[in-house]
């Protein structure tokens, strides 16, 4: 499964947010899972996505709350998740969090430091049939141990192309802000080349394509904003609930 680097530090520069800092038997070690980088965003330029009213049937709907039919807090069932997404699934695998690192997660342990929240966790990933834009929608589930998951958070991103999965008001990846009127004016407080906004209460993540700021850090910690904001700002992902948080690597800020 191709798993894309800046969405892990964006997810960091998320969690660090929200935090309100920025810098079978288990063993101790976790499984390990393969991980290739994608390729570079490519822009593209595409019509405005459609409002509910108007999305295709067949569309997985990205909520708050869940996905598809399927809401958190469900019991882990993999036979239910097959059934009721109608994507081809990509991955499936699963990973423990043994170290209490404290603020309510855990971690694993080794060179690539991981976090969760629950000490166990499966995550289900789905190619969303976009042709080869390698957009993949996961679907994180957590819990004491292998045998008590339940679904607690998705993630979506799309590596080359517009997405193929939709919130209520049309919002998907890989498309350009100017293009989705259903999203807000870029906050206060974001940083480097990369922020974040709430839509349909889903995180989005936006990143500039031309590598413009939103705002820095001067040296005497005082936060000042561009502007103009960028222009060229694209959705590079969006998470809904709990996800799995790479946090070995801090980003722009």
């Amino acid at each position: 499964m191709i798993r894309i680097t800046n969405l892990r530090l964006a997810k960091v520069s998320l969690a660090l947010a929200l935090v309100g800092a920025c810098s079978g038997s288990e063993t101790a070690a976790p499984e390990t899972v393969a991980v290739t980088s994608a390729p570079t965003v490519v822009a593209t330029t595409i019509s405005v996505p459609p409002v509910l009213a108007t999305l295709p049937t067949t569309a997985v709907f990205l909520r708050s709350n869940g996905i598809g039919p399927f809401e958190f807090g469900a019991p882990y069932d993999g036979d239910a998740f097959e059934a009721g997404i109608p994507l081809v699934r990509d991955s499936d695998y699963g990973r423990s969090y043994p170290v209490d690192c404290g603020g309510g997660y855990f971690c694993t342990t080794g060179p690539q430091l991981e976090t969760f929240h629950y000490t166990r966790a499966r995550v289900i990933c789905w190619d969303d049939g976009m042709d080869a834009h390698n957009g993949y929608l996961c679907a994180y589930f957590g819990g004491p141990d292998e045998h008590n998951l339940m679904f607690v958070g998705w993630d979506y991103v799309s590596a080359t192309g517009p997405g193929g999965l939709f919130s209520s008001h049309g919002v998907t990846v890989n498309v350009l802000a100017n293009e989705l009127p259903a999203l807000p004016p870029v906050p206060e407080g974001s940083c480097g080349s990369r922020t974040t906004v709430i839509v349909d209460g889903i995180y989005v993540g936006l990143v500039s394509d031309s590598g413009s700021v939103f705002g820095h850090y001067d040296a005497d910690g005082t936060f000042a904003r561009a502007s103009p904001q960028p222009f060229d700002a694209r959705v590079s992902h969006m998470i809904a609930g709990e996800t799995i948080l790479d946090t070995t690597d801090g980003g722009e800020c």
